[in-house]
């Protein structure tokens, strides 16, 4: 009986003594664990400071592309209004000076063509019109005149008829359309229009004496 109790109490007192003995840390037995596992633990620290120091280099250098235009560039990009240079306005400026006069040579090209077409049109109608002309009896031909055209003529003609009679030939003959030539003859009076007739060839004052009486 005394054995055992000896026994029990030194057990207690060996209890006692674990008890107080300091705790190791949960890090410390962590790391103990995982060297013993062989697999020891890393350290992190180190690598995000080098990972923010990265970043910051990287940020630092694109706000330096960005700013001095040559991001703009590499991308293929038109440069920022706002961050441009005064070499890089002045080579747009140029660029858009260069194209503005191609284009300004493209459109006298065009005006010039157009102008070429609406020349052979008129010839055409022109022409056209003559033809019509030709195949209409002189009567006819003054029907087909305007109350101002036909007053435009009469007023020609008494001008005419006014003039000395070898003037009157000459102006009359420098009149390239045979038609007005003739009604300017047949409206003036018959005193005045033999005179002028005279003073032409026998030639021009048959071609318009043959006009009058088609």
């Amino acid at each position: 009986m005394a054995v055992k109790e000896k026994n029990r109490a030194a057990e207690e007192d060996e209890e006692f003594k674990q008890q107080m003995k300091p705790k190791k840390s949960n890090a410390k037995g962590q790391n103990e664990q995982g060297i013993q596992n062989g697999k020891p633990k890393k350290k992190k620290g180190k690598k995000g400071i080098i990972f923010m120091v990265l970043l910051i280099l990287i940020a630092g250098g694109v706000a330096a592309l960005y700013f001095t235009g040559t991001l703009s560039s590499l991308l293929g990009l038109e440069p920022d209004e706002a961050t441009m240079t005064m070499e890089q306005w002045q080579a747009q400026l140029g660029s858009k000076e260069s194209d503005l006069t191609i284009w300004s040579g493209v459109l006298t090209d065009k005006e010039a063509e157009l102008n070429k077409r609406e020349s052979e049109l008129d010839e055409r109608e022109a022409a056209l019109l003559k033809a019509e002309s030709a195949n209409l009896t002189f009567s006819q031909r003054i029907a087909g005149k305007t109350e101002d055209e036909l007053a435009d003529i009469q007023k020609v003609s008494n001008i005419y008829a006014k003039m000395d009679a070898a003037a009157a030939a000459e102006a009359l003959l420098e009149i390239k359309d045979e038609d007005r030539t003739a009604m300017i003859i047949y409206y003036m009076q018959p005193n005045a229009s033999a005179p002028i007739l005279a003073e032409m060839t026998a030639e021009q004052a048959a071609e318009i004496t043959a006009v009058i009486m088609k």
